[in-house]
């Protein structure tokens, strides 16, 4: 119990407000996606597609898994150890800035020397400029409050969404004024930072808990550094997995050829992050409350999470495979036609997200280091498969491998579910029929609208 609500009260809240908010989230994501792609050119999403890219790889690299182990550690209510953890990140923070602006300079120095090849998006004028103004980011985003993940423990997810989304919103307003403006990526880069400073000042000003200051604690630091050390590796691994075929494709293609791919890439990551909300901020301490309290009730919160998830995704992997192209018909202009087939293609890595549920309640029972493995299973597969699908298929190869190379780790997720006692063959197996329902809403969907453009 937390105050008078029970767990399940907590998760149904939570889970409403997951939802709810990145609902919200998406839909302004998407508003600034519409209204950026009518103000700027598609050179400048393949861009910023590999900046981000860059960014989100520095960061990974030195992810140790901080908020999780404020979420899952028995020390979390100890004001010095979680004082210990804000300084970390802190540190953490200032590192990744200087990264990323050596980064940048590095990618000056290789395109004046000529190191790139002709074309690539590498030898883009602004993309070293556009690095360094989001290496801010990085140092911006070490003094976040850890009240957030203290609120995040005891599944208050009304409190961090409306901070996302008074930041988000706040950067999609200077981002849209910019570039109504000044139409250029700058637009982009400087509203990256902006959202990311306001959710910080948020995160002191209005999150309840302890006002952080600089703390050092030996058994505290060695604790997170023991959970945290498959983290590392695992994020290093994932980062190259989720953005291998951006880097790749970046060295190959133009920078308007890696813009389309890349929101037909952005469509889908909107879908998966609603997911990716409920798994980290219901399912994640939902489980870990769990294993520390009643673990011979896992499997069966287990289940009981994952039964809508699966039905929606389920259903969505379906629909798009057969109607992805109506999407990007509604929401881009002719400049954007081919994002629709490569959204279809794409659409197949849906089929994977019911077992990201599976790695948090592994990730719960403090099984780290085989998230790390799975993930290691997908690396030689887009980092080998990506330049021959693209040489023999063109865009549409590269997107087959990107959408497809995660679901190699569905069998060893299976037995390590297995293994850990979470597996219930009968409940995996009955909701997969759910796939062909989407599947022929989509086709109907399809006809429909081809009916009605003629």
């Amino acid at each position: 119990m937390t105050g008078n609500r029970t767990l399940k009260q907590r998760i149904i809240q939570a889970g409403i407000w997951t939802i709810g908010g990145h609902a919200s989230s998406q839909a302004l994501r998407l508003l600034s996606n519409l209204l950026m792609t009518r103000l700027l050119m598609p050179e400048v999403f393949g861009v910023m597609a590999i900046a981000q890219a860059f960014l989100i790889g520095l960061s990974l690299f030195t992810d140790v898994g901080l908020s999780q182990n404020i979420v899952r550690s028995h020390r979390s209510t100890e004001t010095r150890f979680v004082n210990t953890v804000w300084t970390l990140q802190v540190l953490r923070g200032a590192f990744l800035c200087l990264l990323c602006i050596g980064l940048a300079l590095g990618l000056y120095v290789l395109a004046h020397l000529g190191l790139f090849p002709a074309g690539s998006v590498y030898t883009h004028p602004q993309l070293p400029g556009v690095l360094a103004i989001l290496s801010l980011n990085t140092l911006v985003t070490g003094f976040e409050s850890t009240n957030l993940a203290m609120a995040s423990r005891s599944l208050n997810v009304r409190l961090v969404t409306s901070l996302e989304l008074c930041s988000q919103l706040t950067a999609l307003l200077f981002m849209v004024t910019w570039a109504y403006f000044s139409p250029s990526i700058w637009a982009l880069a400087a509203g990256s930072v902006v959202g990311a400073s306001t959710r910080i000042s948020l995160s002191h000003l209005v999150a309840p808990g302890i006002r952080n200051q600089f703390a050092w604690d030996k058994a505290a630091v060695h604790e997170v550094l023991d959970f945290g050390k498959w983290i590392f590796i695992g994020s290093i691994i994932g980062f190259i997995v989720m953005n291998g075929d951006k880097f790749i494709l970046g060295s190959l293609t133009s920078a308007a050829s890696l813009g389309i791919f890349s929101l037909a890439g952005f469509l889908i990551s909107a879908i998966q992050q609603v997911f990716s909300k409920l798994a980290g901020s219901v399912a994640f301490p939902t489980f870990c409350e769990v294993a520390r309290t009643h673990p011979e009730k896992l499997q069966e919160k287990y289940y009981k999470i994952r039964l809508p998830i699966d039905v929606l995704s389920l259903f969505l992997a379906g629909l798009l495979f057969s109607a992805g192209h109506i999407v990007a018909n509604i929401l881009y202009d002719h400049r954007y036609a081919d994002v629709g087939h490569i959204l279809e293609i794409m659409s197949i890595c849906l089929l994977e997200i019911r077992y990201s549920i599976t790695g948090q309640a592994l990730l719960a029972l403090g099984h780290s280091r085989i998230i790390t493995l799975l993930t290691s299973i997908r690396l030689p597969i887009i980092i080998f498969s990506i330049p021959v699908a693209y040489y023999s298929y063109g865009i549409e190869g590269a997107a087959w491998v990107s959408g497809g190379n995660s679901l190699a780790t569905i069998p060893l997720l299976l037995y390590f579910a297995y293994k850990h006692k979470l597996l219930d063959a009968k409940k995996e197996c009955m909701t997969l029929p759910i796939i062909i329902i989407g599947y022929l809403s989509g086709s109907l969907a399809s006809s429909t609208y081809n009916l009605m453009v003629k």
